[in-house]
């Protein structure tokens, strides 16, 4: 659990465009237990720490190789980006 001092408190909206997934399908995830939130009234609430644990702990084994791979691919997306933008 993470503490209140040092944690970004996200909504539903903010988890969604983080994860790239829909914020029915956040909200069904957290509802269900699957996910880590907390409710403040009737909104629910999420660390962002524990977003990322949560990330983290529902990948597989990653191959070093595979990582490396991706890490220059986001290199060259991201000076796409720049080029473009």
């Amino acid at each position: 659990m993470s503490s209140l001092a040092d944690d970004r408190v996200m909504t539903v909206e903010e988890v969604a465009d983080y994860l790239r997934m829909t914020p029915d399908w956040v909200r069904e995830m957290a509802r269900t237990g699957k996910m880590p939130s907390f409710k403040l009234g009737r909104y629910r609430r999420f660390y962002e720490a524990d977003v990322i644990a949560w990330i983290t702990s529902q990948r597989g084994p990653v191959d070093p190789g595979t990582v490396s791979r991706l890490q220059v691919v986001g290199i060259a997306q991201s000076k796409e980006v720049k080029n473009y933008g």
